[in-house]
């Protein structure tokens, strides 16, 4: 059973790591600005900068505790969970790349990201060291906006993507669609609980949609997918605690974000 609980008490060791990202992390950033001369030739110069926040990042903590991941300007970058200088994982200039919403594996060895590289997008994987980069087969439906999520045994990844939720079996590299009981093709923001059952947000609308719609739990099993109530609240962006009794979300109200 998932309970409601105050966001600001749910929230505030969030607050602690986004501190950290924002306002400590200095991030120094390499990108290339492209000019027409009068002979109609494209000319390259680079252009370098240094910042110490962001926005609309996402992120998340490695197993320890020790070391945050998250994405900006759509490169991957690590930083120290008690704050200091990033360090970069992805180029997306070099690469021609945007790289979103990494997840740590549930061992902390591996992170997992969607993205678009060299034109095609999908689900991605790395070593938390940045090498070892593959594309995982048959996530080429992940919408931008998917955020893969590790089961607790570290072998099944699930995304939301074009049509629906998706499995990936990390041993096998193999992506199965799940077979839903409700229409429910809009689904996103998936997310493991601890007892192998899924919490997610189904958007009003569509995927630009970023807030409205219901909560909902999937059983992976059998597809059933049974809906919490809002109490006519715009939420989004759910997120279970590690024990699964509670879960934390964004909640609109008179025009502002809690």
């Amino acid at each position: 059973m998932i309970t409601r609980c105050s966001f600001n008490e749910y929230f505030s060791c969030l607050q602690s790591l986004l501190f950290s990202l924002i306002i400590i992390s200095i991030l120094s950033i390499d990108m290339y600005a492209q000019e027409v001369d009068a002979d109609n030739e494209i000319k390259t110069r680079s252009v370098s900068f240094e910042t110490n926040e962001g926005t609309a990042l996402t992120f998340d903590i490695s197993p320890d505790g020790e070391t945050i991941v998250f994405d900006l300007l759509g490169q991957l970058w690590m930083l120290p969970a008690g704050g200091g200088r990033a360090t970069q994982l992805t180029d997306a200039v070099q690469d021609t790349a945007e790289d979103l919403n990494p997840r740590f594996s549930p061992d902390g060895e591996w992170i997992v990201f969607s993205g678009n590289r060299g034109g095609k997008a999908g689900v991605w994987m790395m070593s938390d060291e940045g090498d070892d980069l593959r594309k995982l087969s048959g996530t080429e439906t992940a919408a931008r906006a998917s955020r893969p999520s590790w089961s607790h045994d570290g072998n099944t990844i699930v995304f939301s993507g074009s049509g629906g939720i998706y499995l990936h079996d990390v041993m096998r590299d193999t992506t199965t669609q799940m077979e839903l009981t409700d229409e429910a093709s809009r689904i996103q923001y998936v997310d493991w609980l601890p007892d192998g059952r899924l919490l997610a947000h189904i958007p009003e609308w569509d995927w630009t949609d970023l807030l409205g719609g219901l909560l909902c739990i999937i059983d992976p099993q059998t597809g059933t997918v049974d809906t919490l109530e809002n109490h006519d609240m715009k939420v989004t962006a759910p997120a279970p605690s590690s024990d699964g009794r509670f879960a934390a979300y964004f909640v609109q109200e008179e025009g502002n974000l809690y």
